[in-house]
């Protein structure tokens, strides 16, 4: 009798995976491994010879199902929305936006309340393209302040470095939605997680591109992958710029801001990178853009005031009671400052984002089968019906971004979802 595989073999073929690299961080007999699968994900492969079929690493993967009520934290503003601003201006310089993250990570460290931060970080100097996001555990206060690293615009398995985690000390983790999701399956799963890791720091996303994306983006820039040494996705003053270093030490701008005849090429195949025909099968249909599993979330304020270059803030999202009360006692050690208010307009703008991300999960939940993906389950969570049309064409936008053959089409459809958008905003506006 044929054993019943009771392991995350299957979950990258349906196109769940999330890529969190939390299966590789528990498995108790280290046998699984990742590697590059046709559409450009990094996702785990498994030794199915050395596996003892314990299930641990199907129990603790969110791709499949999230149980968001088991969890007892909150999926809405109840508790918060702020804007805040890092008061280190060294620190500032090296942070994407406003410097919360980096702030509250530090200050966590230097009062030992924890002992180092979970952390994203580059791998460049490990290996070439194709290239992912690894994980860092940082114990010195002065280097997650002063880290250089920004936005990482591609696969990071954050959860694989759990398998070289010291359960004597205590994190924060800072993650992504899906690294979130992870974490709080593994707390429920072995509640000595609890303790191990008490904090956890969301990040906002929308999505992650895959390394079709990258290459994509390198050949329409007539860059060769094999030259490319490393690439900032958000250098320089906010939001910040598309930069490519190339082995031989040049430096390539690929991606700029403004509508000008002279940047219309670099901006519409930045704005395709960073759209919707690249992301990771399992992005189109993960709904929480706000990283509802976190203790406080961060981000950019997606708000038109502070689209200039001089203006610099962190939208932080408090999600729980911990992170509430963490967030006051930052604010009364006076390292960050609360900049300004958001009033209920631009409270229903932000939230626009993650109603456009539940439209996109319901429109995989009802066509994903046509080109071979299956959708999770949600429990817990009041999702809005789909639009037909919306459906259709995310799932037609997943499978051209497959076709290399289609890619010299994609900024002029971008260009054309531009102008819709402007023409759509002047309407209502009007």
């Amino acid at each position: 009798m044929e054993k019943k595989i009771n392991n995350i073999s299957q979950i990258p073929i349906t196109g769940l995976c999330t890529g969190c690299g939390i299966c590789g961080g528990v498995c108790p007999v280290d046998v699984i491994d990742f590697h590059w699968d046709e559409d450009g994900d990094y996702v785990p492969i498994i030794d199915r010879d050395k596996c003892i079929n314990c299930g641990l690493c199907a129990r603790v993967c969110p791709g499949r199902e999230v149980d968001f009520p088991a969890f007892k934290i909150g999926l809405s503003f109840a508790r918060g929305i702020k804007l805040v601003r890092a008061r280190d201006e060294k620190l500032l310089n090296f942070s994407t936006s406003g410097g919360g993250v980096r702030t509250i990570a530090a200050y966590l460290v230097e009062k030992r309340i924890v002992d180092g931060a979970i952390m994203i970080t580059n791998n460049h100097k490990k290996i070439s393209f194709p290239f992912y996001a690894s994980s860092t555990i940082l114990f010195d206060s002065q280097k997650i302040k002063y880290h250089k690293i920004h936005s990482r615009y591609c696969p990071a398995p954050l959860g694989k470095i759990f398998q070289k985690i010291d359960k004597t000390k205590k994190y924060v983790l800072v993650g992504l939605p899906c690294h979130i999701h992870a974490l709080r399956k593994l707390q429920t799963i072995d509640r000595k997680w609890q303790k191990i890791v008490p904090y956890a720091m969301g990040l906002l996303c929308g999505g992650t591109p895959t390394m079709k994306g990258h290459e994509y983006l390198f050949r329409t820039n007539k860059i060769n992958p094999d030259e490319v040494r490393q690439i900032d996705y958000r250098e320089g003053k906010f939001p910040g710029a598309t930069v490519v270093y190339l082995k031989n030490g040049q430096k390539i701008k690929i991606g700029a801001r403004g509508f000008s005849p002279s940047t219309l090429h670099q901006t519409l195949v930045n704005e395709v990178f960073m759209g919707n025909f690249f992301l990771r099968r399992r992005c189109w249909s993960c709904f929480d853009y706000f990283n509802s599993l976190s203790d406080l979330t961060f981000g950019d304020p997606l708000l038109e005031r502070f689209k200039t270059d001089n203006q610099r803030a962190s939208l932080v999202i408090i999600g729980s009671k911990k992170g509430e009360m963490l967030f006051k006692e930052i604010k009364r050690s006076a390292l960050l400052e609360e900049i300004d208010k958001i009033d209920l307009r631009e409270t229903k703008k932000i939230i626009n984002y993650q109603y456009r991300k539940a439209h996109s999960f319901s429109g995989i939940a009802a066509y994903g089968h046509i080109i071979g993906l299956e959708s999770p389950v949600y429990s817990g969570v009041s999702l809005p019906h789909f639009s037909s049309s919306k459906g259709l064409v995310d799932c037609l936008s997943i499978w051209a971004g497959r076709h290399r053959s289609l890619w010299w089409s994609f900024k002029y459809i971008q260009f054309l979802r531009i102008c819709w958008r402007i023409l759509k905003r002047k309407l209502w506006k009007d």
